[in-house]
């Protein structure tokens, strides 16, 4: 079978190697150069759990996460620094609440962490739901990797923007994965938008982490070669043209990770060194959206800046649509 990728970040590229693997003969288009900043795909590090405040998600990754095992043998070398994630919260918050009723419910492990057992200040009603089944992987290992044992499996990936579906007849199957540019392709309900993160001068060595709070902060332990650690603010998004020349970070988000800093680090003058913006394609329920737009066409859109840690999966999810063994409609939460 003769497949076509549009848009070749990690979810389009996760497709090529699942397609590649199965032996199907696969072609992924990128607009732009490998490497590029103007997506959702690069910078160096990303957050992979099983943890999640809605249990719908963390029933996907028990079948998910296992992968970036698999993904990761491939790799010349290790990608995957499981360090463990802390959520921390308010202990009456239905998003901590849920979240540890969930990981009991589905058997996956985690600890409750009280002050002074984390690098973090706890106020009295603070909780930390911690669960080693989580960390960071180095998203440009990652997307070699994939990439690397697409193409060693016979895909091809062509720089060449793709201006209409019509283009691709010659394909018996075509994956859009286009990322913020999924719009030209089909009516998927998102919006673009711009959110901010930064690296903050010294040392935090810990769990990746997330707070439950307006903003929900996240966060690294330094990378390697790094003397700043990376610190995001998931809100405070900024709606904008992906094609439109894009603006600096939101000075409101840089407050929010300097706020953060003082309460949970006790670093009242904390240093932003290098702050700077990504992009996500968010629903408004932040619910993913797949579907078929005609009988060959299926669009997948994982997004709302929590879809990286499932780019196996969908890989995974794509080649099975493509050869007719996925029901799409498993899954009425997706539903374009």
């Amino acid at each position: 079978m003769k497949v076509a990728i549009v848009g070749c970040g990690l979810m389009g590229s996760c497709s090529a190697r699942e397609l590649a693997l199965r032996g199907h003969e696969v072609t992924g288009f990128e607009q732009f150069e490998f490497g590029h900043t103007l997506g959702s795909s690069h910078g160096e590090s990303r957050i992979v759990r099983k943890a999640y405040p809605d249990g719908f998600y963390t029933e996907l990754l028990l079948d998910g996460y296992p992968l970036w095992h698999e993904i990761e043998k491939e790799s010349e070398g290790p990608f995957l620094h499981e360090v463990g994630l802390l959520y921390l919260g308010n202990d009456r918050d239905p998003e901590i609440t849920d979240q540890m009723e969930a990981l009991e419910r589905l058997g996956v492990p985690f600890e409750t962490k009280r002050e002074g057992e984390t690098p973090f200040a706890f106020a009295d009603d603070d909780v930390g739901v911690f669960t080693p089944e989580a960390g960071w992987v180095h998203a440009p290992t990652v997307l070699k990797t994939v990439r690397d044992t697409a193409t060693k499996n016979g895909a091809k990936f062509v720089h060449h923007k793709v201006e209409s579906l019509g283009e691709l007849r010659e394909f018996d199957r075509v994956v859009v994965t286009a990322g913020a540019w999924v719009r030209d392709f089909a009516d998927v309900p998102v919006s673009v938008r711009q959110a901010t993160f930064a690296y903050i001068e010294g040392a935090y060595e810990g769990p990746v982490f997330i707070e439950a709070r307006k903003g929900q902060v996240y966060g690294f332990p330094n990378e390697e070669r790094r003397t700043s650690f990376k610190i995001g603010c998931h809100d405070l998004l900024r709606e904008i043209d992906p094609d439109a020349p894009r603006g600096g970070p939101d000075p409101a988000a840089l407050d929010v990770i300097r706020d953060f800093c003082a309460r949970r680090l006790e670093m009242p003058d904390a240093k932003i060194v290098e702050p700077t913006t990504c992009l996500y394609t968010r629903t408004k329920d932040e619910d993913f959206r797949f579907g078929m737009i005609d009988e060959r066409t299926v669009v997948a859109s994982p997004c709302s800046g929590h879809g990286f840690k499932f780019g196996p999966w969908v890989g995974r999810l794509m080649a099975d649509v493509c050869e007719g063994r996925a029901d799409l409609g498993r899954w009425p939460r997706f539903s374009l």
